[in-house]
């Protein structure tokens, strides 16, 4: 895990090893970087990295969580500005999700180059769990299976999320809401045979 003191130097020697990860993953596959290769490029101790983080992974989730702090935020500000002019609106999740990832998707680009799919997972299922007092689970009968909802929710979004990134985010973000909202849709019948 990692642990990151709320202080100038700690933040900026985590940006410092964020950075130089980057630059490694140019460089080679992530599974061959070591901790001391990236605390040489990040021009750091030892010492350092382990006052910061237990592994390279951390180094990938910091970001990726705080990336999913920011959306969250996002969010919660796109639905209060469409509340202003529609009061009866609707939590509206991959709208916004889709829109912000398409300003700027460095971090997911660099856990799918590194193959860490499964942090980009548990960062949004932490995002949702933030969610639950602004979704309605209860009168929808999600709550006795809400483990389901979450993983079925995690696994559409994120898969999405994945491919469009790897096709280069081709798709402009509403016209992406409507085509998955749309196949979604058309999914029920598909399974009924």
């Amino acid at each position: 895990m990692y642990h990151i003191k709320q202080d100038k130097r700690s933040i900026q020697s985590s940006n410092w090893i964020y950075h130089a990860l980057i630059n490694l993953l140019e460089e080679k596959e992530y599974t061959e970087i070591t901790i001391k290769e990236l605390v040489n490029t990040a021009k750091l101790g030892r010492a350092t990295f382990y006052r910061n983080f237990d592994s390279i992974d951390d180094v990938l989730r910091l970001k990726c969580n705080e990336a999913f702090k920011d959306l969250y935020e996002y969010i919660i500000n796109c639905h209060k500005q469409l509340m202003i002019y529609d009061p009866n609106s609707k939590f509206i999740l991959l709208k916004p999700f889709f829109t912000y990832w398409y300003d700027d998707s460095s971090i997911i680009e660099q856990l799918i180059k590194a193959n860490k799919i499964d942090i980009l997972n548990n960062s949004f299922i932490n995002m949702l769990a933030s969610f639950s007092t602004n979704l309605d689970i209860e009168s929808k009968g999600i709550l006795k299976y809400k483990d389901y909802f979450v993983v079925s929710i995690t696994a559409l979004s994120i898969s999405i999320l994945v491919q469009w990134i790897k096709d280069k985010k081709n798709i402009e973000p509403d016209a992406l809401y409507d085509i998955v909202t749309k196949q979604i849709f058309n999914l029920r019948d598909l399974l009924v045979i």
